[in-house]
């Protein structure tokens, strides 16, 4: 115990090293001798026995797909910087997004003692009376980006929104052949990007909105030998010369997420199609490389930091006011236009199909 040799009484050591915020007034220099001497002792608190004691660990759960999402990795540091700031400490960890990895590893944590669960993920074809069976648990538990379809605590980002304010500019832009692609992903029927994409094609008239949503491939990810993911250009430049020939009126082109809008600018750039003057093209999440594209992308703009922070807000309030009202926030999304929307292109077919 840190009792001897500086004279300094062990209620005092507790409130300076537990970061207590009792009314003891405690001087920096006071502050300062104890942590030097805790520093010298190599000393680090029983967590296990202070959990026992106070019925809290100071510990919260994320679990999560991947660690290989620009998104998802940005929010892991947030939720990093909000738990540190409120005295928590943070457990992570990667369920690849299999259910049965994430119950387990869920009970896994709540058997460590995590005073709170942030859960992130999305299992399609799994019944609402079996999700809600598995993913309860008995700590206070808040789900990102799910859709939960069950009462529960849940933050998401409403996508729809951004996508028809997409399909609203370029409609203004006079563009009335627009498609939407996207890579393989089994949730995507139940994503409100998608659904935005309909609706904004229904409300215009513009044709079947299920035959203007593409499916690039199955296999376009590869992962190299370091666990390092990425679109094949091959495979997809072929993809995008077979939907421009089925659909040779195509003028404008949303992409479900900024990383296939990108290979998508470079697979047109190899096809000798120019972004915007022969196709306009939008991407979604509004990740750092979509200003430094060639050209900049037009984008749906996800506001992750405002996620990731209600999600601990809603957390918090639960640890420690009992709040445990189910409760669902939607945060809308926004489009940005940059370069690679214009004006529709005045042929009607592009050279290359023509």
């Amino acid at each position: 115990m840190l009792r001897y040799g500086f004279g300094v009484d062990r209620s005092v050591v507790s409130v300076v090293l537990n970061r207590k915020s009792k009314p003891i007034e405690v001087s920096k220099a006071t502050r300062k001798r104890i942590f030097q001497a805790a520093k010298e002792m190599n000393y680090s608190p029983n967590l296990l026995a202070r959990g026992l004691r106070k019925g809290k660990t100071q510990t919260i759960g994320f679990l999560a797909g991947t660690p290989k999402h620009e998104i998802l990795s940005a929010q892991v540091m947030i939720l990093d910087q909000l738990v540190d700031k409120a005295g928590y400490r943070l457990y992570i960890s990667y369920t690849m997004g299999e259910l049965d990895r994430m119950v387990e590893t869920a009970n896994e944590l709540v058997s460590r003692g995590v005073d709170g669960l942030i859960l992130r993920g999305a299992f399609p074809g799994v019944s609402t009376e079996q999700l809600q069976s598995r993913l309860s648990f008995p700590v206070p538990t808040v789900f990102v980006e799910s859709q939960v379809p069950f009462p529960c605590r849940q933050v998401y980002q409403d996508g729809a929104v951004g996508v028809k304010q997409a399909v609203d500019h370029l409609y203004a832009l006079g563009h009335r052949h627009i498609h939407m692609v996207r890579t393989y992903w089994n949730g995507w029927e139940r994503a409100l990007r998608f659904r935005g994409f309909r609706e904004a094609i229904d409300s215009y008239g513009l044709g079947k909105a299920d035959e203007k949503l593409h499916e690039i491939d199955a296999w376009t990810c590869h992962m190299d030998k370091n666990g390092h993911t990425s679109l094949d250009i091959d495979t997809v430049s072929r993809r995008m010369k077979g939907l421009l020939k089925s659909y040779p009126d195509c003028t404008a082109i949303l992409c479900h997420d900024d990383e296939l809008a990108l290979v998508v600018l470079l697979c047109l750039s190899h096809l000798g199609i120019k972004v915007p003057e022969d196709i306009s093209v939008v991407g979604f999440d509004n990740i750092p490389a979509t200003l430094t594209s060639h050209p900049p992308l037009s984008t749906v703009v996800k506001s992750i930091g405002n996620v990731i922070r209600t999600a601990f807000d809603l957390l918090m309030e639960e640890i420690d006011n009992k709040q445990a009202d189910p409760q669902e926030v939607v945060i809308p999304s926004e489009f940005i236009s940059r370069q690679s929307t214009g004006p529709v292109r005045t042929t009607k077919v592009l050279d290359f199909v023509a």
